[in-house]
């Protein structure tokens, strides 16, 4: 499964660089493919070498080191995280009608996984079984 083509990364000042929008999406505002954890090995197999799923300490550290705030982006609700540097991306709210995001993390356990969750009271990270589906933000090195 190939759910993305070109992904353009955004420096946010931070450990490593983010992609500007989903997989299988086509702007920042796009929730993208829905994937399973189980699925994203695949991604992250095919695409080893240039972009992978971020883990539970580079969601972490994102949580930490940016500025979080919920938004309204082009019609779009969702986060509009800032990075130290100033630069941003944003990430779509693709759950319970535009109130809330999940975003799959590679940290996981034989049943369950991390994954970032928010909505517009805050941010956290949560467990989820490994086979429902969720967005995917891959992340790359310097």
């Amino acid at each position: 499964m190939t759910a993305f083509t070109k992904i353009e990364f955004v420096d946010l000042g931070l450990s490593v660089r983010w992609a500007s929008c989903n997989i299988g999406a086509s702007s920042p505002e796009d929730c993208g493919t829905y994937v399973s954890q189980l699925e994203y090995d695949n991604l992250n197999a095919e695409s080893a070498s240039q972009y992978k799923v971020p883990s539970r300490e580079e969601w972490q550290e994102l949580m930490r080191e940016c500025t979080w705030r919920f938004t309204i982006q082009n019609g779009v609700k969702g986060e509009l995280v800032v990075g130290p540097n100033g630069n941003s991306i944003f990430l779509p709210a693709s759950f319970d009608d535009g109130k809330q995001g999940k975003y799959w993390s590679s940290s996981s356990n034989e049943n369950e996984a991390y994954y970032l969750d928010f909505n517009f009271i805050g941010i956290r990270m949560n467990n989820e079984c490994r086979t429902n589906s969720l967005c995917v933000r891959f992340v790359n090195s310097y």
